[in-house]
């Protein structure tokens, strides 16, 4: 009988007996996760950013505002850039569907044009929080493998609030840092996805 028990305690404890002892942890997903917090993060911070922008554009300036001259070229405020480069991708999309709005309805505000861009932040992330999940599981391997994904989070964070804050010879200067932050991302995706499939027919 001892000896039963203390077998069992020394059994390692299986992930699908987790997900069995414990649903929720099997249910919670990065890609549940991620768009919803992206989504969230992009309306406070890229709306207050445009709140800024309007601010400031809007003194006036001799017989109008500052909208009508090129300041309005100039004048990006730290938390709009910061959303814009930590998504860029669903910047570019959300700008060009945000093009044939502009063109029917002139004098819309600048927020009503961007907003297409939420929706496209939330499929990129849907995405990226897909291959989250498959590349690490919150209840497969070892439990050191889960803060990797966390600290990948972490760092493109960084990366990305180091990159809006980059002003070299213009302004405008954050999309390149977010074009080029998000190339080198695409770059391991790929590079990643294609190791996978290296090494599956070993594993197999």
């Amino acid at each position: 009988m001892q000896s039963e028990v203390f077998n069992t305690l020394r059994s390692p404890i299986r992930p699908s007996a987790v997900s069995e002892a414990c649903p929720m942890v099997a249910e919670i997903r990065f890609r549940a996760i991620l768009p919803v917090a992206q989504c969230a993060c992009a309306a406070l911070f890229g709306g207050f950013g445009l709140w800024m922008r309007d601010f400031v554009l809007g003194q006036p300036f001799f017989d109008g505002t500052l909208w009508a001259t090129t300041a309005r070229f100039h004048v990006w405020p730290y938390p709009y850039k910061f959303v814009a480069v930590a998504n860029f991708p669903a910047l570019v999309a959300g700008l060009l569907a945000g093009l044939p709005i502009d063109a029917c309805w002139r004098g819309l505000p600048e927020w009503v044009v961007l907003s297409p861009t939420l929706l496209f932040i939330v499929l990129l992330w849907y995405w990226i929080g897909h291959w989250f999940d498959r590349r690490w599981s919150w209840t497969d391997g070892p439990p050191s493998t889960q803060k990797y994904p966390w600290i990948v989070l972490l760092l493109f964070t960084l990366l990305c609030a180091g990159g809006a804050n980059v002003e070299i010879g213009s302004t405008s200067d954050y999309l390149l840092s977010g074009a080029l932050i998000w190339i080198v991302a695409g770059c391991v995706f790929a590079g990643s996805a294609l190791h996978s499939k290296l090494r599956r027919p070993v594993d197999a």
